[in-house]
């Protein structure tokens, strides 16, 4: 009995061996050609989007060039960011401000002048008048928390800032999807399956995107914070964190859905010592809409997003 048993269980496992073997053969060819094709036609923002050099950034914009998005024109300077130029000397009387993030923070579908980090440096200019703000823009879109970290040390950190701060969104804890395809093209699943076996679990469980991807995540990336912190008070950088909120996002009792997850990351974060910006403070007060999509600004997000900003960092 005990013989038979032992057989069965060990002509199952060879089966489900031989079933995700065939499995993971046939997605690995699919997926070859999906990147081949992703290579000619995927989200590049016309070409504007390079492979890094950087293991973890993995992708960055090219210098000195123009692309589009959501017919909107994005041109970068000589250091690849949809930004003027700068001198990594920074002027002993300006104040310089780097914000780091994403796509929200470069700003698609809205022209750069109209931007929150234009409009911060337009109107902290008008309110100092005797001092000289500098805001920089450090944005790459599609990047998870772990790049926009690293984006700070890497590529904004040398600009010497006295002020820099990472608008943190919630789809920056998913580190396999929320860049849509492009990290899937950069780093190859480790698993078809078991990727397969995740998506089917969140789907069928009816765990919530967000939700999900931040629980998994988030120790890594408090612990990529805590260790940013330590690195930017040693350059006598002021390093803070702003939480973009997702948009247009409330339950059956017209709240806002995802406040525990703001409040519990604006927790640890005071508990590190580190001044937090909660843009859901000025979003939630809005009489309009402020979302060209659930985590896109539109014009008037940028404008009230930047003063909350000149309120905060000034």
């Amino acid at each position: 009995m005990i013989k038979n048993l032992l057989l069965l269980a060990t002509s199952i496992v060879i089966a489900v061996l031989v079933f995700v073997g065939i499995y993971e053969g046939i997605e690995s060819s699919k997926y070859d050609t999906w990147k081949a094709e992703f290579e000619k036609n995927g989200d590049w923002y016309g070409k504007l989007t390079k492979p890094s050099e950087n293991q973890i950034l993995l992708w960055e914009y090219r210098p000195n060039s123009v692309g589009e998005k959501w017919d909107t024109v994005i041109a970068t300077n000589s250091y690849g960011f949809r930004d003027g130029e700068h001198t990594y000397e920074k002027n002993n009387e300006s104040l310089r401000v780097a914000f780091i993030g994403d796509s929200v923070t470069l700003g698609v579908g809205i022209e750069e002048k109209l931007t929150f980090v234009r409009l911060f440096e337009d109107a902290a200019d008008i309110r100092e008048a005797s001092l000289t703000v500098e805001a920089m823009s450090f944005a790459v879109d599609g990047y998870s928390a772990i790049q926009s970290l690293e984006l700070l040390e890497s590529r904004a950190a040398p600009f010497s800032p006295d002020i820099a701060v990472y608008v943190m969104c919630m789809n920056d804890f998913d580190f396999e999807h929320g860049s849509g395809e492009k990290i899937r093209y950069f780093k190859k699943p480790e698993s078809f399956f078991f990727e397969k076996i995740e998506t089917l679990y969140i789907r069928f469980s009816g765990q919530n995107y967000y939700e999900y991807y931040f629980n998994k995540n988030k120790a890594d990336v408090f612990a990529a914070i805590r260790n940013q912190k330590i690195q930017m008070e040693e350059m006598g950088i002021d390093f803070r964190i702003a939480i973009a909120p997702i948009l247009d996002r409330k339950n059956s009792n017209n709240e806002y859905k995802y406040i525990n997850m703001h409040k519990e990351i604006a927790g640890e974060l005071s508990e590190m010592g580190m001044p937090v910006v909660d843009l859901l403070e000025v979003t939630s007060k809005a009489k309009t809409s402020y979302a060209l999509d659930e985590l896109h600004l539109n014009e008037a997000g940028h404008r009230a997003v930047a003063s909350q900003f000149v309120e905060v960092l000034l």
